[in-house]
């Protein structure tokens, strides 16, 4: 039995087994996989960007940072044209489909500030950027599923994919390290303090020191740096200040 399409516009989760087997409404997945998201995004970008003002440039590799940007500028490109036909079609939209498509479209400008800034500014890949595109694009994976499921446009859902797919590609540009990219004194920094988010959160940086013990006995010139923070000379001040502070 056919299901009415207005079976997609509720918020669910779950959508009538009439209309797909094992998936979300439309509605949720534009509200929680999408407006959410975006919104956080929008939250914390500016407090990212005013935190980063003033900082010393750092970092080099021109080349790479434009490559960053031409990819965030297509995706830029495909986030506009997909608002354009979700606003061509109506019968195939929720009622929270455009604010999704806008919300998308600004999120693309928003990479733009963010890895310009990033990249010069700081030693580590952008931690919002990676956390933003890593649920970002299992998200949209969710909600390309959906669009390929029903009877959607084959452009929306051309445009759509392409879309994930540039988000795959913006992702692993920008988890990419810099520190080939590092002013000389800075190369002598422990791998941890230029590791980004999903890096340390996986300790992928710890990955060639294991390597090197699994091949011989580990020597003090095989180490890693020690992180700064940790060093003597930093601890002493930040503890004699507490010290005093404490009298």
């Amino acid at each position: 039995m056919d299901c009415p399409a207005s079976a997609d516009n509720v918020f669910g989760p779950l959508v009538a087994e009439c209309r797909r087997a094992f998936d979300f409404t439309a509605l949720f997945e534009d509200s929680f996989l999408s407006i959410v998201p975006s919104s956080i995004l929008l939250l914390l970008a500016p407090i990212r960007l005013i935190t980063l003002y003033g900082k010393r440039r750092t970092v080099g590799g021109q080349s790479f940072r434009i490559a960053k940007l031409l990819t965030i500028v297509a995706l830029a490109v495909l986030q506009t044209a997909l608002l354009v036909l979700w606003c061509l079609y109506s019968t195939e939209r929720t009622r929270a489909t455009i604010a999704s498509a806008a919300l998308s479209a600004v999120d693309a400008v928003i990479f733009c500030l963010l890895s310009y800034s990033e990249h010069a500014l700081s030693i580590r890949p952008s931690a919002l950027l990676n956390i933003y595109l890593f649920f970002s694009v299992l998200f949209d994976a969710v909600r390309a599923r959906t669009l390929w499921l029903m009877n959607y446009d084959p452009t929306i859902r051309a445009v759509f994919t392409a879309t994930l797919a540039l988000k795959v590609i913006i992702l692993f540009l920008e988890v990419t390290e810099k520190r080939r990219f590092l002013r000389v004194e800075d190369r002598k920094l422990s791998p941890e303090e230029t590791s980004g988010i999903l890096n340390q959160s996986l300790f992928v940086w710890l990955n060639q020191l294991i390597v090197t013990g699994f091949k011989k006995v580990l020597l003090m010139d095989d180490l890693y740096p020690l992180n700064q923070e940790l060093s003597t000379s930093h601890l002493k001040v930040k503890f004699r200040k507490d010290w005093n502070l404490g009298k």
